[in-house]
């Protein structure tokens, strides 16, 4: 499945790359804050956690107003477990490769919308408690796939 997303990127920006005037090449870092919300187990009090993001964006500008992007995302996201009846207070972080294709309208020149959806690939979930280090998780505790919809709002000079 790596392999295949990894191909799907490479022929999109080779595709691209042939109207080479239209075309940007960016990336991007930094931090994500992320939580869960489990249905199963109701006695569990979660909180969120920070993580990080790296990014690499290949897009086509069409004209002045609209853009199409094509986001490939490393991610760290997951949640602590805060529950007075935990005293270890174990996190649990989870490492994500996502596809985030969307599409931008510059609505004036400072002001962009965007909207696309976000497909992650769950590479790794790990562990970690106020005794031991981070741990990979033998058993799988979520789906191995997220699927959701990305709104944006850009504003700047």
């Amino acid at each position: 499945m790596k392999k295949i997303i990894a191909l799907i990127f490479l022929l999109t920006f080779l595709y691209f790359s042939k109207t080479s005037a239209q075309v940007n090449l960016s990336f991007s870092t930094g931090l994500n804050w992320s939580n869960i919300r489990l249905k199963t187990n109701q006695k569990v009090d979660t909180k969120s956690r920070f993580g990080f993001f790296a990014e690499i964006s290949p897009n086509y500008r069409f004209n002045d107003k609209f853009r199409v992007l094509l986001n490939c995302q490393y991610s760290q996201k997951g949640y602590q477990n805060s529950s007075p009846l935990d005293p270890l207070k174990a996190e649990y972080k989870y490492s994500y490769v996502d596809i985030i294709p969307e599409v931008e309208y510059s609505v004036l020149q400072n002001l962009i919308f965007g909207l696309g959806v976000n497909y992650g690939i769950l590479l790794n979930e790990q562990f970690r408690d106020a005794s031991h280090g981070w741990t990979e998780l033998n058993i799988k505790s979520i789906k191995s796939s997220d699927f959701g919809l990305v709104g944006k709002v850009k504003a700047g000079y």
